[in-house]
């Protein structure tokens, strides 16, 4: 949870008499108590539309300093429901950030099945009928999308038109709300939890109705007795949800724990292999709750993507740990790179992320050693940033196109010297030293020289211990060198660019506030480009160049860098129509190249490790020192306002 703050019975009670009453418009929330209490349902009359009930019903309870979360019934279809956020500008600030930061637990806490979208106002205007109006015109808009943008966005809306209609029991996908599950698959998994019973259930998610089933077991693979034979029993091909009863000895004694284990293969491709893949890590947690409530006690989890990969060695290594005696070792330096962001002092044993570059310099690949970082990214982040990526292809978020775990074991890992998990991501310094053949074929009218230069920025006005604790005094050179850079100057931009930037900000640091992650920064390039250019048709050697020759060379320039500069033209490079912030911009001026993305949104404030740091430097303004927060322990609302603040002071919008 963003805030500590949870929905109250009386919520969930009148949350779930809205799902089953067709004609409750609307239910109408506050935060009082530290918990998300309903204040009203709003009910509509027969035959009214959704305007009308906005107008007539909503309206009224719209305060001009008040905030408020507003569930409304929109869509006839399932997920029929909206979750707004209405925080006004006038509203007082604590207000604001509490509500700000408490939006996602609400859809969590309700069911985010339940939801079709969730929209965030700040003006009363917006919630009237032309209010919703203009929304559903904006979102409306086709965005320039490539292939397999378009296709992720297909999957998007496949899964939200998959059925809902179901004569099934329902089983629990959020915090309290429903999904269905067959009878069947409930027996089977109250039969596992009684001693003596079957020892295998499998379940399965049907994509079309987006149902738990029972996987129906095959003679050979009823009852394994093995590791290896549970492994022949599960699916290479498809996704599956498997408890097993593991009976073994150890250390002369007979053990029969409950195991989990979530394979969701990769080598079988398509949309629908690509729409199941997005369905598990939705429905897992769901399953293992109901599967608790049947009485099943899950004694151990496995996570992995091909069966192979679970073996006997494996899961009794988790089973039964080898305590191993922790060492202190220095830490491995980073290789490439210009800068290392700056991140909470590790313990002696934890490793720092490291950086490199393939071969072609196109993708980065970055170690995520921190737990809480990789598994946030994994459990919370990926799938919200995957649709969000599909529908905003002019997104300053970096591209990331694949997310490695390692699931075996080694000396490194075990030792804590050698990361588990890997993010690969677009190299937006791609081109730097790299010149095409292309200047030369344009016969020498534009010579060009490059070059670059870059910046790691974050807001500087927290609380770094390594620079305020006793002025730096105890820290190394080196150590405060690492910490954010500053930009000296301007992002020089017509107010069209500088409009698009700012856009692109509010919207991308948005969802990062929303799913909790503080910390990220702005990674800024800039080109500078040196010229020669044969003198123009017309001018003697020593005249001037007339006005249009001028800016025809300036043209000539600017085209000429962008050549030079472009990040390649196939796979998930494709820049998305035309010039961009991954490709370049222009300044307004001519005499720069500008390319930024946000960088490093890992770190997340309900993770158990940040949650540990934010009491620590809680307890340092407390008794020792008041200096406030860190970058790190900062409410995310706090730290988007704080990062879009920076961003602005960067740019200058000329003419």
């Amino acid at each position: 949870m963003q805030s500590g703050i949870s929905a109250s019975k009386e919520l969930v009670s009148q949350f779930n008499d809205l799902l089953g009453s067709p004609s409750t418009f609307g239910l109408l929330i506050n935060i009082a108590n530290e918990q998300l209490q309903p204040i009203q349902t709003l009910t509509s009359s027969p035959g009214s539309s959704f305007a009308s009930n906005v107008d007539t019903l909503l309206t009224p309870h719209i305060k001009e300093k008040e905030a408020l979360y507003i569930i409304l019934r929109r869509y006839d279809s399932s997920p029929a429901l909206v979750a707004v956020t209405y925080v006004p500008d006038t509203a007082p600030v604590r207000q604001k950030m509490l509500f700000a930061s408490t939006r996602l637990t609400l859809v969590r806490e309700l069911g985010s099945e339940h939801f079709r979208e969730t929209i965030f106002a700040t003006n009363a205007k917006e919630l009237t009928s032309q209010g919703f109006e203009k929304h559903d015109a904006h979102t409306a808009l086709d965005a320039p999308l490539t292939e397999e943008e378009k296709s992720l966005g297909e999957v998007k809306r496949a899964e939200q038109e998959a059925g809902a209609g179901t004569s099934k029991r329902e089983i629990h996908l959020g915090t309290h709300m429903a999904m269905p599950m067959g009878e069947d698959a409930l027996a089977a998994l109250k039969g596992l939890a009684e001693e003596g019973g079957e020892g295998l259930v499998m379940l399965k998610v049907n994509p079309t109705t987006e149902t738990i089933e029972l996987v129906p077991p095959s003679s050979s693979s009823s009852n394994p007795s093995s590791i290896a034979d549970l492994v022949q029993a599960i699916s290479p091909s498809e996704p599956r949800f498997t408890f097993f009863r593991y009976t073994h000895t150890h250390n002369g004694s007979e053990e029969s724990p409950i195991l989990f284990f979530y394979t969701n293969p990769s080598s079988n491709g398509g949309r629908v292999a690509i729409k199941q893949r997005m369905l598990y890590p939705l429905m897992k947690r769901a399953v293992l709750e109901v599967a608790s409530r049947e009485g099943l006690n899950v004694d151990k989890k496995f996570e992995v993507e091909e069966p192979s990969e679970i073996t006997e060695d494996g899961v009794l290594g988790e089973l039964h740990p080898k305590a191993v005696q922790s060492r202190g070792f220095a830490r491995p330096k980073r290789p490439g790179g210009r800068r290392q962001q700056q991140s909470p002092s590790p313990d002696p044993v934890t490793i720092l992320p490291t950086f490199y570059s393939t071969k072609d310099q196109k993708y980065l690949v970055k170690s995520v050693p921190r737990h809480s970082e990789h598994s946030f990214f994994r459990d919370d982040l990926l799938t919200p940033y995957v649709e969000y990526m599909a529908t905003h292809p002019r997104s300053l978020l970096v591209r990331i196109c694949d997310f490695l775990g390692a699931s075996g074991y080694s000396i490194g890992r075990i030792l804590r010297l050698a990361p588990s998990h890997h993010i690969v991501m677009e190299n937006i310094m791609y081109g730097r030293g790299r010149r095409s053949d292309e200047s030369q074929k344009r016969g020498g009218d534009v010579d060009v020289d490059v070059d670059w230069e870059d910046w790691d920025l974050k807001p500087t006005s927290y609380f770094y211990p390594e620079r305020d604790i006793a002025d730096g005094a105890l820290t190394s050179e080196a150590t405060k060198s690492q910490l954010a850079d500053e930009f000296h100057d301007k992002i020089r931009l017509n107010k069209e660019q500088a409009d698009e930037f700012f856009e692109r900000l509010e919207e991308d640091t948005r969802l990062l506030a929303e799913y909790g992650a503080v910390d990220y920064s702005l990674f800024l390039v800039r080109m500078q480009t040196t010229t020669s250019t044969s003198t123009p048709s017309g001018s003697s050697p020593g005249q001037e160049p007339d006005a249009a020759a001028a800016s025809s060379s300036s043209e000539a320039v600017t085209e000429a860098v962008l050549e030079e500069v472009a990040p390649p033209t196939e796979g998930p490079s494709v820049p998305p129509g035309p010039p961009s912030w991954r490709t370049g911009i222009a300044s307004a001026d001519g005499k720069y190249i500008y390319r930024a993305s946000i960088l490093d949104f890992f770190w997340a404030k309900h993770k158990l490790q940040p949650m540990v740091m934010t009491v620590l430097i809680k307890l340092w303004n407390l008794l020792i020192s008041k200096q406030g927060p860190m970058s790190i322990t900062t409410t995310p609302e706090e730290y988007r306002q704080r990062f879009l603040k920076m961003c602005r002071s960067y740019v200058e919008v000329v003419g």
